[in-house]
């Protein structure tokens, strides 16, 4: 089978939404919210150890995480409707977002670390440029005005880069849709009667993932 039985259980007491690898592979992250604290846990992925935790923020718990490419930085998806970027090496948060009227519910940033992008649970997507060499002075990551689309009849739940120059997003609604950056045109849409939870593309875009509440369904870029 794909699975067999568990190899490693990470006692954190409290759930986590999202979790996330770095870049090189080399460390897995893991968002966490108690009563008195949010913040990340991070384990080293040769051992398995707890390297990091940072107690991040008090005010919301996190739903979405996405690395910077150099994995020296991830932006967090608030609960609240804000996106904090933090420095991974420190836990420090540098820069937040403005809050927006409804919850994150997940984000995700593009393969050149140029266009970050939170779905949320309005339905709406709405994604920002972000500043050039911006790693070298995170706290005007990025750059205002954003744009926003009412992506989804119900919750947008999960959104990916398919590339640079296109997002895609998955909703309540059953629908994976594909919008361009530029224009925040949709340009392809798969429908499905399920409640849609997560999209994921393949390594060479050629195939895209769905989760859904009753099973996981795998499409070819021809039939999407």
């Amino acid at each position: 089978s794909l699975l067999d039985e568990s190899t490693h259980r990470f006692q954190t007491n409290h759930g986590s939404y999202r979790i996330g690898f770095s870049p090189d592979g080399k460390m897995l992250a893991a968002p966490y919210k108690m009563k008195s604290a949010t913040g990340i846990w991070c384990w080293d992925t040769s051992t398995w150890d707890r390297i990091r935790d940072y107690a991040v923020d008090v005010r919301s718990s996190t739903r979405g995480l996405a690395y910077s490419k150099d994995g020296g930085f991830v932006f967090l998806g608030r609960h609240r409707g804000s996106i904090v970027l933090v420095d991974t090496r420190t836990g420090k948060i540098l820069f937040e977002t403005p809050v927006q009227r409804s919850r994150v519910t997940d984000i995700a940033i593009s393969p050149d670390d140029r266009i970050l992008a939170a779905a949320h649970q309005d339905g709406s997507l709405i994604y920002w440029q972000v500043r050039d060499a911006w790693t070298s002075d995170p706290s005007n990551a990025i750059d205002l005005p954003m744009t926003s689309i009412a992506a989804h009849d119900g919750a947008a739940n999960s959104v990916r880069f398919v590339n640079r120059n296109q997002i895609a997003t998955c909703g309540e609604d059953g629908c994976l849709r594909i919008w361009t950056v530029a224009d925040g045109a949709a340009c392809h849409r798969l429908s499905d009667r399920s409640l849609t939870t997560h999209c994921q593309f393949g390594p060479a875009n050629d195939e895209v993932i769905l989760t859904t509440v009753s099973d996981i369904q795998r499409y070819s870029a021809a039939s999407r």
